[in-house]
């Protein structure tokens, strides 16, 4: 096993970006060569066969033992889920997004887990105002303003089954990480926040490090409160109790009914005992914004295994045994359909 190697289990929006980056300083891991299978190598290609070449192609991985591939143009795009890889691909930090079972922690046993516990219901705030980094490409423009990134957080949280999905996403994850808890090291994204050079000296002293204060400033100078991914939509005002501003009375009943009256207290968190009065989006609802919910949803939905809530009758979607297919682009999914037959006709199992 390569020295300083780590593996985090994610809920997503919980802070996993900067845990991640930090681990990586830390950690004295080294890059790892993955185990890439033919299909998996090929696949690139079938994404940049969309004519003329995507403007944007990018993978990524949040699962153990797959990788993720996403295209797009102007107005289209393409999401290739579930791609099976040997390894995650880049670092000697495995990351995933799944829920912390036996058999999945069997595929990391050695290395030192990880995990980011941050407020639910900052976390479901967060996930509601995420936006899909192939947005703004599908738009033909550079950064999606603040008030269209509102205008979609706050349509997904008025919509109580959008809602209740996403806290059951939440609710399964912890509630695994918690019958596990004893062999990872938990790492609170509000103590990050709060005091950042102790929350990165006790990541350091996990990871067999030790780092002086001065040091563990200046590693937050580099990752603190700063834009980590390339695409233009991840970042969302990283900060606390931001739900105060956004979640509401019938907000609090679906956090009650998903048994979070528990969840919180277990994971260290009061449950309010009020929330705000009632909130009530404004949102010009049209095409185009119906367009960019369903394109979140459908990404979630195979990454996360989140609900379809916000759909869109131009999508198609094709499942196979190795990976499924999301596209508003059926042109491009006849040509991929003709690369499959012409890769299993080379014997490669797809």
């Amino acid at each position: 096993m390569t020295r300083g190697a780590v593996a985090v289990f994610a809920c997503n929006r919980s802070g996993s970006t900067v845990l991640f980056e930090l681990l990586r300083r830390l950690s004295a891991a080294t890059p790892e060569r993955p185990t890439v299978p033919e299909f998996a190598r090929a696949v690139k290609s079938w994404g940049a066969c969309l004519s003329p070449h995507p403007d944007f192609l990018a993978s990524g991985a949040c699962r153990l033992g797959t990788t993720d591939y996403v295209a797009a143009m102007r107005d289209r795009f393409v999401f290739v889920a579930g791609v099976p890889v040997a390894r995650h691909p880049g670092d000697a930090i495995h990351v995933s997004y799944s829920r912390p079972t036996d058999a999945r922690l069997a595929l990391v046993d050695g290395r030192t887990l990880f995990v980011p516990v941050r407020n639910p219901l900052d976390i479901l705030v967060s996930h509601a105002f995420e936006l899909e980094h192939v947005l703004p490409v599908m738009r033909g423009i550079t950064r999606v303003s603040e008030q269209e990134r509102d205008a979609y957080g706050r349509a997904r949280l008025a919509n109580a089954e959008w809602v209740a999905g996403a806290m059951t996403y939440v609710t399964n994850f912890y509630d695994a990480w918690l019958r596990h808890r004893d062999r990872f090291v938990s790492h609170r994204y509000e103590d990050l926040l709060r005091e950042p050079e102790r929350a990165i000296q006790r990541l350091a002293d996990a990871c067999g490090q030790s780092v002086s204060h001065d040091v563990a400033r200046s590693l937050w100078n580099e990752v603190g409160h700063r834009p980590l991914k390339a695409n233009p939509a991840h970042f969302f005002r990283p900060g606390t109790e931001k739900w105060r501003e956004y979640l509401d009375d019938e907000h609090e009943a679906l956090a009650r009914a998903a048994g979070w009256t528990t969840l919180l207290p277990e994971l260290g968190y009061e449950f309010p005992s009020a929330f705000s009065r009632r909130i009530t989006p404004e949102t010009a609802w049209n095409d185009r914004f119906r367009e960019g919910l369903a394109v979140g949803d459908a990404m979630n939905h195979r990454m996360f295994g989140t609900p379809l809530v916000f759909s869109d009758a131009s999508f198609v979607e094709s499942v196979g045994s190795h990976a499924a297919v999301v596209t508003n682009d059926s042109d491009w999914l006849i040509q991929a359909t003709r690369w499959v037959d012409e890769v299993r006709s080379q014997g490669v199992e797809v």
